[in-house]
């Protein structure tokens, strides 16, 4: 059996499910077309090119699920392709619609629940909006209409509060009730 490195990068926000589905495709590859698996490479994120070729380096074959699984930038990826022809090694792009649809289906899956979580939170925070606002009209109801206060307490805090404006239209409705 000639021997084949599998190489899966996945972006940040991917999950460990995706990962895991792009090794079990390429691994089921490897098996159906005779090649054993000597190394899998998992990288989150970009990768390096140049450090990736050190790994390739002494293998027959290099599997992986598309081109810009290699690097997102043309040239290093068209540069990391002649590195194997130069080694003869030789280079499966395995893109199973499989695959494909398995990773869309996970990643839709994922922002479902995320959405879900982020409806259900608002809803919950407006909820408690809405049972606050109602527990204060209910208190308000039951609150007496006319509180009734000693004179000379409330100027005090009048006083205090350094609300002279209200201290001095408190004083005069106080004249008035005299009156």
């Amino acid at each position: 059996m000639k021997k084949a490195i599998i190489y899966v990068r996945t972006s940040v926000n991917q999950t460990d499910e995706a990962k895991q589905v792009q090794i079990e495709a390429l691994k089921k590859y490897c098996g159906n077309n005779g090649l054993q698996v000597s190394l899998t490479i998992s990288n989150v994120g970009a990768g390096s090119v140049d450090e990736l070729k050190r790994f390739v380096k002494n293998s027959d074959h290099f599997v992986v699920t598309g081109l810009d699984r290699i690097s997102r930038d043309p040239d290093k990826c068209k540069t990391f392709c002649q590195f194997l022809e130069d080694n003869d090694i030789e280079l499966h792009v395995v893109q199973t619609t499989d695959v494909n649809s398995t990773l869309k289906e996970l990643l839709a899956k994922t922002d479902a629940e995320v959405r879900s979580k982020k409806i259900k939170a608002g809803l919950a925070r407006k909820k408690a909006v809405v049972k606050t606002a109602e527990t204060e009209a209910n208190e308000s109801k039951n609150k007496p209409k006319k509180i009734i206060a000693d004179p000379y307490l409330i100027r005090e805090l009048l006083i205090k509060k350094r609300d002279f404006k209200a201290l001095a239209e408190f004083n005069r409705q106080e004249r008035e009730k005299r009156a």
